[in-house]
């Protein structure tokens, strides 16, 4: 026998409590509930209904659980646009972060930010939509230390490419989102080398076995 709480647990949000018998969504209830859009969107197959709320939803295509089914499906709508709307894509995170820094320092004559935590702080209260870009720098750092120095190189690698300058690499360094200016440049450098160094390796090869 179900326990209340597992009942309670399971009850449709609208439901009036008249009922005492309650019935398991098979596949069958779910597939018709669905069909005639007057399941809610949050109950599933083996959840629990009350005999009322069946019946209002399976036998009777009562209009008030039709309108409850509608409204949970409008909400999740609009919960799905709202998230859609709070989402930055990184080259657009690296604008915002660019002007808000731009602004308050060459505009507003702000002293520059050292600390993380205070950086976050600023740059959240400019732009609520930098939450979950800093969470997601949150969740990388407890990466392995050599994942999270590749990760590091290539967001920086990835800055300088944006056109990011220099100044704002090396204030992103000194909160630790990135390597400093002069690395990534000796970096490129090395890269370059090794690229020539590979290129010519491998058309020596090749004219040695032409010959």
């Amino acid at each position: 026998m179900l326990s209340i709480n597992t009942i309670k647990s399971y009850a449709i949000t609208i439901c009036q409590g008249k009922s005492t018998i309650w019935r398991k969504v098979t596949e069958n209830v779910f597939s018709k509930g669905q069909a005639n859009n007057m399941l809610p969107s949050y109950i599933r197959v083996d959840d629990v209904i009350c005999m009322n709320c069946y019946n209002g939803i399976v036998i009777n295509s009562s209009i008030e659980f039709q309108r409850h089914a509608q409204e949970q499906y409008r909400f999740e709508d609009i919960s799905e646009a709202n998230k859609a709307d709070d989402f930055l894509f990184f080259s657009q995170v690296v604008k915002v972060l660019t002007d808000i820094l731009y602004t308050r320092e060459n505009r507003e004559k702000k002293p520059m930010i050292y600390s993380f935590d205070e950086f976050r702080e600023i740059m959240e209260g400019e732009n609520i939509r930098l939450k979950s870009f800093f969470d997601k720098l949150y969740f990388s750092s407890s990466l392995s230390t050599k994942n999270k120095n590749s990760q590091i190189r290539d967001l920086t690698m990835y800055l300088d490419f944006t056109g990011v300058s220099d100044t704002t690499l090396d204030t992103l360094f000194d909160l630790g989102t990135t390597i400093t200016s002069r690395s990534i440049t000796r970096y490129k450098s090395d890269a370059f080398k090794e690229h020539y160094r590979l290129v010519n390796a491998t058309l020596t090869q090749h004219i040695e076995k032409a010959m």
